[in-house]
């Protein structure tokens, strides 16, 4: 949902924090200890910069080229259950790992929602996408969306909009109300 999408503030160091972010940076250490007590070695799995980045890999193509769905018109990974709605990180291994490399076809399609949602024009269609304008919509101060002193959030309109995926942000709103 928006909450867990969006930025917290730490009152004494003014740095931000994802909440989605920290919970994926639990569970990687907790797959790193697994990995340890096993016996096997890794690399990566920061989520926020260095290394991955470092070496010009995304990981929506590295996801995609593993089958774990497509690259969409808005130039992120959508994926069968949650669509464009997820956060990734990634952790290398030198662990014996079963592949089931497949890839997944756009189900885009004809569809133009999140081109049409966009603020700063930077989804062109036909799977154009123009990075740095969608950048420097979401990192202009005034043009982001806050919540409060501490917590702000991205853009992802395009994400809010997208009709892909089983799980969409008002159904968890909607599952937390019953």
């Amino acid at each position: 949902d928006p909450f867990t999408r969006g930025w917290v503030q730490n009152g004494k160091s003014g740095k931000f924090y994802s909440f989605a972010l920290l919970e994926l940076d639990r569970r990687v250490w907790m797959v790193k200890r697994f990995l340890r007590q096993h016996g096997y070695h890794y690399w990566g799995g920061e989520s926020y910069g260095g290394a991955l980045f470092d070496t010009g890999i995304r990981f929506g193509d590295a996801a995609a080229s593993c089958g774990m769905g497509y690259i969409g018109k808005s130039n992120v990974l959508v994926t069968e259950k949650y669509g464009p709605r997820i956060n990734m990180t990634y952790l290398a291994t030198d662990a014996p790992l079963v592949t089931t490399r497949q890839t997944v076809e756009s189900r885009c399609g004809s569809c133009r929602a999140c081109e049409k949602t966009c603020m700063s024009g930077a989804i062109l269609g036909d799977y154009f996408f123009h990075q740095r304008q969608c950048e420097c919509m979401i990192n202009v101060k005034p043009n982001m969306d806050y919540y409060s002193d501490f917590v702000k959030q991205d853009c992802d309109r395009c994400l809010r909009v997208c009709p892909q995926g089983e799980v969409k942000w008002s159904d968890k709103r909607k599952e937390a109300s019953l």
